[in-house]
């Protein structure tokens, strides 16, 4: 198997901070050559191991998407309303 330098060591390092670990476990296969199962225990044994020396890396889940998404929707049906509303006789 091949050793992974130091810097995309980083890389995947940094998807599993984002929350991105399927890539990390894609990347990590592609680079080790390794199999899928050997390559995802791989990253979440690190997956445990940054969580435990960095936890405050890590993104959290934020709900201000979904909000965002209502008030364009609330936004979108008043403007509907409005027009309706004048078009009306």
């Amino acid at each position: 198997m091949k050793e992974i330098p130091p810097e995309l060591m980083d890389e995947i390092s940094e998807s599993i901070y984002q929350g991105r670990k399927l890539e990390a476990v894609k990347r990590y296969k592609e680079l080790r050559g390794t199999s899928l199962l050997d390559a995802k225990n791989f990253i979440e044994a690190l997956t445990e191991e940054l969580k435990a020396a960095s936890p405050e890396r890590f993104s959290t889940q934020s709900t201000v998407g979904c909000a965002s998404v209502l008030v364009l929707v609330l936004a979108s049906l008043s403007v509907f309303c409005l027009i309706v509303i004048s078009v009306a006789p």
